[in-house]
């Protein structure tokens, strides 16, 4: 007689709380060493040697903690059913992954918390840095080319913001969000202290759906 599985626990609930607990205070760590005219790969980089700093912090004084590293630029676990899928060759930045050990299939038994990682604000280059955290960020988590996130309820995204305000950022990422038909966003009054802490839910056309998408922004 197998177990309950993933769906049927609030173990994805639980996870979901560590993982946004620890990445909270490693946007906190990175934001204090400063976000402005670095690259995205770069920051990258740093956040993942802040989230094990604060991984490692969080377990010592007994806060949530995952107790496993993140993957980074890996690709998602296939599908089920779907091996040659191109959601299978998806590779978000960062993933916290998750094992169900009661699933009756152990190659499905595994859950990723994805995060994607973007630029916001100015660009030297003249690029349209909040399109594209919409058009190249969000948007995975709805397309059915990439399925972000698929087989979850929840995600993140983070956001490093260059050379403006949150709320001059808020309103071109809102017009991109209008322009692929996803709910805007709405900072909090006032703004949250670091990270500044958003989200927003919408439907997809796979599974898991509806989708709930945290935003954290740091400058």
């Amino acid at each position: 007689m197998s177990g309950p599985r993933l769906t049927q626990l609030p173990l994805w609930e639980r996870h979901e709380q560590r993982v946004l607990t620890v990445l909270r205070g490693a946007l906190d760590r990175l934001s204090a060493s400063g976000v402005a005219g670095r690259g995205e790969l770069e920051l990258n980089q740093e956040l993942v040697e802040c989230i094990n700093e604060q991984d490692a912090h969080n377990k010592s004084v007994g806060l949530p903690y995952v107790g496993h590293p993140i993957a980074a630029g890996a690709f998602m676990p296939p599908a089920a059913g779907s091996a040659n899928a191109s959601s299978d060759k998806s590779e978000p930045d960062l993933q916290w992954q998750i094992v169900d050990d009661h699933a009756p299939d152990a190659r499905r038994g595994v859950r990723s918390f994805v995060i994607e990682c973007k630029l916001l604000g100015s660009s030297s280059t003249g690029r349209n840095l909040n399109r594209l955290y919409v058009t190249e960020g969000v948007r995975r988590f709805a397309s059915t080319e990439r399925r972000y996130g698929r087989d979850v309820r929840t995600g993140a995204m983070v956001g490093y913001m260059q050379k403006s305000t949150p709320a001059h950022i808020l309103m071109g990422v809102n017009a991109a969000l209008r322009r692929e038909g996803i709910v805007a966003l709405a900072l909090s009054t006032p703004p949250n202290p670091r990270p500044i802490v958003m989200g927003h839910g919408f439907d997809r056309p796979f599974k898991v759906t509806p989708f709930r998408l945290f935003h954290l922004w740091i400058d």
